[in-house]
């Protein structure tokens, strides 16, 4: 697989604990090992993490945009890659001869008809 540009396909290093931004929502940022739960509680206790907001994109059409915020420094766009199927030819056919066409998709599943 390549990215749309041809260039190689950008793997992330996914650490078990994040190294040195947390880049997602329930990203581990602390780990204790101990001899009893009793130990492992106390030093539980003991840690502390303080959160600087980072920039976000929360579009993923958006996210495509080398002046969006970046969730790794390596990739400009934030495009790990692009895996496609099937017939373009027949695709771009059938989307052209729809009565409807969503440009995008809400969250909510929404569709906006672009005609």
């Amino acid at each position: 697989m390549k990215r749309r540009d041809g260039s190689a396909l950008f793997v992330p290093p996914f650490w078990p604990v994040a190294d040195d931004r947390v880049r997602f929502v329930g990203d581990i940022v602390a780990l204790v090992v101990a001899e009893t739960v009793a130990q492992a509680k106390d030093a539980a206790e003991l840690i502390e993490v303080s959160y600087s907001p980072l920039p976000s994109v929360t579009a993923t059409a958006a996210a495509l945009d080398p002046a969006s915020a970046r969730l790794w420094d390596e990739v400009e766009n934030n495009e790990a890659f692009v895996f496609e199927v099937g017939d373009r030819a027949k695709a771009d056919a059938a989307f052209a001869a729809a009565a409807t066409v969503c440009a995008s998709i809400s969250p909510s599943r929404v569709c906006w008809p672009t005609r």
